[in-house]
């Protein structure tokens, strides 16, 4: 799968959550350093950015976010990052789990904000929206 998403030349890479399995138990638990081994090698120039998914929260997700970056993910946990494309910023949000946590949208909304402001004089703002599709 890494070979693949790389062999695209992605200009950012963004996963959405749900890297290990949640019911571990009748497969036996997941390797995390398998999981960091397995995606040191995405590349992206504009990077590559996480969620956490409601299976990382009942694996654990102080261990599931120190996996991702260890292998060099930025994780975005009701957190927010600019990244910059042609000199147009656009915004990343990243929320906790709702099945398992509460998110805290104003958390993950705040450097947003903070930069809104700054960014309007600069263009137009993008907003990076994600959703997975059921095929």
């Amino acid at each position: 799968m890494v070979a693949l998403a790389n062999s695209a030349k992605p200009d950012l890479i963004l996963m959405t959550g749900d890297y290990v399995a949640y019911h571990f138990p009748f497969r036996g638990r997941p390797s995390l350093p398998a999981l960091t081994n397995g995606l040191r090698a995405l590349s992206a120039p504009m990077g590559v950015y996480a969620a956490l998914g409601n299976h990382d929260n009942g694996f654990g997700t102080a261990a599931i976010r120190h996996a991702l970056e260890a292998a060099g993910i930025t994780v975005l946990d009701d957190q927010s990052t600019i990244v910059m494309h042609n000199g147009v910023p656009i915004h990343l949000i990243g929320f906790k789990d709702a099945y398992w946590s509460q998110p805290d949208v104003a958390a993950a909304l705040s450097r947003s904000e903070e930069h809104t402001s700054e960014l309007q004089s600069q263009s137009t703002i993008s907003y990076a929206v994600f959703c997975l599709k059921k095929k």
